[in-house]
């Protein structure tokens, strides 16, 4: 298969609003006295797949966790649909937002439907509803019906990231976030879970902030690349602006590290 490669940015959808989905406002964390993010200013926009980016320790998964909310800024402010993300609104925040990790995330001793339906079910959707929610979401992912009896461990690595997916969409948030969802899996496996990732970006039309290692992968599937390292933000923009005007001499390597990616024209 021809791969299209994101390689100018995309534009907004129509109806994008002004206000970004999220924003770091200053934000900035340590750990034991150690900087794992410097303080920052980054805007996420609404309707388009971003790319964090870096090595090990760039700071990509703590910006990610800012934005859910499962760590707190030690300075600064983190916000959702201009709104601060905040210890009492936590939850209902939180709804508004899909999350998949490496590996899925699933909860074992609990049946594939019973993963999917419980979210909805601890916010009083009708079973009804439910129902023809996870056929919705198991034709987007393309699962057949009979996974939803089986447990996790009874689907391939593959077939769990999938589940995964759909119980993030379950409520059907506005925003997606995933950190390193493909990381575990082996490469032909991956590959074509990347096409599957690029087709339901596509067809949701949801923001999504995606963070990985691999520039191929972000390259592939983002509009905006966010490349990180030390904590501090090395360049921001498209794969060919990373491409063909590094800020500097950490960029052009990182860049050069993934093999496969299109090369500028002659």
């Amino acid at each position: 298969m021809m791969r299209e490669w994101n390689l100018d940015g995309a534009a907004m959808t129509d109806n994008a609003s002004s206000v970004p989905m999220f924003e770091l406002r200053d934000a900035g964390k340590r750990y034991a006295g150690q900087m794992a993010l410097a303080p920052m200013d980054l805007r996420i926009e609404r309707g388009r797949t971003t790319a964090l980016i870096g090595s090990s320790g760039s700071g990509k998964s703590t910006v990610l966790k800012l934005l859910m909310g499962l760590i707190w800024p030690d300075r600064g402010q983190v916000c959702m649909e201009g709104s601060p993300l905040t210890r009492r609104a936590l939850t209902a925040q939180r709804r508004r937002i899909g999350y998949v990790i490496q590996e899925g995330g699933l909860f074992p001793h609990l049946t594939i439907a019973q993963n999917l339906s419980l979210q909805a079910r601890s916010v009083g959707w009708a079973a009804t509803r439910i129902q023809a929610r996870v056929t919705s979401l198991l034709d987007l992912v393309r699962l057949q019906a009979d996974v939803l009896r089986r447990y996790p461990a009874e689907l391939s690595g593959g077939q769990r990231q999938r589940v995964a997916l759909a119980r993030a969409l379950m409520l059907d948030p506005p925003a997606l976030l995933l950190d390193e969802p493909l990381g575990a899996l082996d490469p032909v496996v991956r590959h074509d879970l990347q096409d599957e990732l690029a087709r339901i970006f596509a067809e949701l039309k949801t923001t999504v902030v995606l963070v990985t290692h691999d520039m191929a992968e972000a390259a592939f599937l983002a509009s905006r690349l966010v490349l990180l390292e030390g904590g501090r933000v090395r360049q921001d923009g498209s794969f060919a602006d990373l491409r063909d005007r590094p800020a500097d001499a950490f960029v052009s390597r990182f860049v050069a590290s993934g093999r496969g990616l299109p090369q500028a024209d002659a």
